[in-house]
């Protein structure tokens, strides 16, 4: 954020988006969680969620045709002042928004998790804590993302990178064993 993204913003149209998004409640969805009295909750409910104006509006989610990129990008950023290195990956694709396929997609992060530690970590002794996660969104479109990343030093970050592949090509290549 700088000075002059902020002069790019048109306050009356962000109220008056603020205004068409919460005019109708319609097909809102609140879930409350935590240890609730339901019974003294009910008059809060009816005294503050069902006086929300509601005309009928049903959303319809709309693909504004946002893509991630597609093939290798490879982006170096120096900034700061310290010799360290923040290191990213990031791969997407068509996904089957099932169970099966997030449990599928669940199981590769979290198996990746070890060997990306046992690997970077205690192998290589590169960096701290790599991470990797990955989701499936349904809307707008069947697709997910699974970002990896590491902070390391400055010299590790090509030897990490080629670890971080060739664990990702093993995989490929051989199914993970459950004997491990």
């Amino acid at each position: 954020m700088t000075p002059s993204t902020f002069a790019e913003i048109d306050p009356e149209k962000s109220l008056a988006f603020y205004r068409e998004r919460f005019a109708d409640a319609s097909d809102f969805t609140f879930i409350l969680v935590g240890n609730v009295d339901t019974v003294a909750l009910k008059p809060f409910v009816e005294t503050w969620l069902a006086s929300l104006p509601a005309g009928g509006r049903i959303e319809e989610p709309r693909d504004p045709g946002i893509r991630p990129p597609t093939g290798v990008i490879k982006k170096v950023v120096n900034k700061g002042t310290e010799a360290k290195a923040t290191t990213s990956f990031f791969f997407t694709g068509t996904c089957s928004f099932t169970p099966e396929e997030r449990l599928r997609l669940r199981a590769l992060t979290t198996m990746m998790q070890t060997r990306l530690n046992e690997s970077l970590r205690e192998r290589l002794g590169g960096t701290y804590s790599p991470n990797i996660g990955g989701s499936c969104q349904r809307l707008p479109r069947q697709q997910y993302t699974v970002q990896l990343g590491y902070g390391s030093s400055v010299e590790n970050v090509e030897p990490l990178a080629a670890a971080v592949f060739a664990l990702i090509d093993s995989v490929r290549t051989q199914l993970p064993s459950l004997s491990r």
